[in-house]
């Protein structure tokens, strides 16, 4: 058999029929796990080509490659192409979680500001600089909150003129890559 039938048969083997031949027992997008003994149920979250136990002291975790060669299936090479994609994927998740993250500590500074403001005014209820920072939170949270929304991939509220889609955000990645590139001289 070559390396293209090989990696074909394995890519079209659904893996959730692979978890189930494993020893799982799914439904929808949750599995019992077979390691587990207990009242709790399906505590393995399964996703895109990978199962994750989350009970306390299991964590059993499964792939797509791994479960193949634990079922003795051909496990394909990954090829240059493939490669590249999951780096990119990598990269783009990343990229999330470093907007993310700064989104959150940007709305945590804003809301520690205002509670000593809060505080502030109640010594001095006419000051104007906590009055500023509460203004500065109210006006700025409900933007942080739709950016971290968009960011998670959640529709907006229905007022949003243009609701944000996932190859919306990748093309904002995309072009923020290519600032860094510009600004590092790649």
């Amino acid at each position: 058999m070559n390396t293209t039938n090989v990696q074909a048969t394995c890519e079209s083997v659904n893996f959730k029929a692979l978890l189930e031949r494993a020893g799982y027992r799914v439904v929808g997008g949750r599995a019992q796990c077979p390691s587990c003994e207990g009242s709790s149920r399906l505590t393995v979250a399964v996703g895109d080509g990978v199962a994750y136990c989350h009970r306390a002291g299991c964590h059993r975790y499964e792939t797509l490659r791994s479960l193949s060669h634990k079922l003795g299936l051909p496990v394909p090479k990954e090829t240059a192409a493939h490669r590249e994609a999951r780096q990119c994927v990598e990269r783009f998740a990343d990229w999330i979680s470093t907007c993310e993250r700064v989104l959150i500590d940007h709305l945590w500074r804003l809301r520690a500001r205002a509670r000593w403001a809060h505080v502030a005014r109640g010594y001095y209820p006419e000051l104007e600089e906590a009055w500023d920072a509460l203004a500065d939170l109210y006006h700025a949270e409900s933007e942080i909150m739709g950016a971290l929304d968009c960011l998670a991939g959640k529709t907006m509220s229905r007022w949003v003129e243009r609701q944000p889609t996932p190859i919306k955000l990748f093309q904002a990645f995309e072009e923020a890559q290519r600032c860094v590139k510009l600004i590092d001289g790649v």
